[in-house]
């Protein structure tokens, strides 16, 4: 897997190849951006090329240190995941252990931290004594969705590339020819998909759309006069683990259809433009400000959610303000 492997993100892996060649990498990145475009991919790549022995700026996929880090037993590359809901400031310390020795086998000391949004205060501010006393033979690269969830001090210090959701066109061909997808269905899941390629393998499973089909159903028969039937929806909703995510994408996706048709924007924008008659009588029932709060409403739990707040209160809350 070289830089050309990476779809989608022409200008982003231009950027870092000019980098490499002229030898002006930055000590730390922040890669942001939704969660399947490529940003992890892209960090692995980079890891790569910056110890390939074959490649000037590009991964062979062939030589020793590419098929190390390919297998996860390169010494100087190492790949920070969270610790149950966190990264913690032990694990941080362990990595600080391992950077301050000069690379091993590589040319670099990588050290890849994937949801970075999720070190908890003192991870955090362990991080950033490494990004305050950066070494020449270090590349922290830092990923996250939601770039306002890591320290601002943080965000200062790195060098931040924004990678972008896919094209439509771009997923539809990818699971056209990876999953052998006809052209309308492969159409429909990139539209659903919203940018993400990660959605649109999850989508193609099938169960998927069959669950977006029945939230819809659901979430359009929520009343204030029925809590009971609120209460039970976010009980079956907080039961989730990652399908949560996922729950509150397709939500945000439905009121900005609601909210698209409501403004007259043209119908190729639709995400669920099979729903197209719902969208059109629920966009008479909503204001334009009753879509835009409720979008935010979505947000609020969102963001209260990756805090780790009780799920269950929290998806209640939600739910309650939703069916104003």
């Amino acid at each position: 897997m070289s830089f050309k492997d990476v779809l989608g993100q022409d200008r982003q892996i231009e950027i870092i190849k000019r980098a490499i060649e002229n030898n002006r990498i930055p000590h730390a990145y922040l890669f942001l951006g939704e969660e399947g475009v490529g940003k992890r991919r892209t960090a692995l790549t980079l890891a790569k090329a910056l110890n390939c022995w074959a490649e000037p700026a590009d991964s062979c996929d062939e030589c020793g240190s590419c098929r190390k880090i390919i297998n996860g037993n390169h010494p100087d590359v190492t790949v920070v995941e969270p610790e149950g809901n966190s990264i913690k400031i032990n694990q941080i310390r362990e990595i600080q252990r391992v950077l301050k020795y000069k690379p091993y086998e590589g040319k670099k000391k990588v050290c890849i931290i994937p949801n970075a949004e999720k070190m908890n205060l003192a991870a955090a501010n362990s991080i950033l004594k490494t990004l305050e006393e950066p070494s020449p033979d270090i590349v922290l690269i830092l990923i996250t969705t939601s770039p306002h969830l890591v320290l601002s001090t943080i965000n200062s210090r790195c060098q931040k590339l924004k990678f972008q959701p896919l094209t439509n066109d771009l997923i539809s061909k990818i699971i056209k020819e990876k999953l052998g997808k006809d052209e309308d269905a492969s159409l429909k899941i990139a539209s659903l998909a919203s940018g993400s390629l990660n959605r649109a393998y999850e989508l193609s499973e099938g169960t998927t759309l069959e669950y977006r089909n029945r939230l819809i159903e659901k979430i359009s028969a929520l009343s204030p006069n029925n809590i009971n039937e609120t209460f039970e929806f976010a009980e079956e909703m907080s039961k989730e683990r990652e399908e949560l995510v996922g729950t509150l994408q397709f939500l945000k996706a439905w009121f900005r259809d609601i909210l698209i048709f409501k403004e007259n924007c043209p119908l190729g924008r639709l995400i669920n433009i099979d729903f197209l008659e719902e969208i059109k009588r629920l966009s008479g029932r909503f204001t334009t400000t009753d879509l835009l709060g409720k979008l935010r409403i979505i947000n609020d739990a969102e963001l209260a959610l990756l805090r780790n707040s009780n799920k269950r209160l929290t998806l209640e809350v939600m739910l309650g303000e939703l069916c104003q």
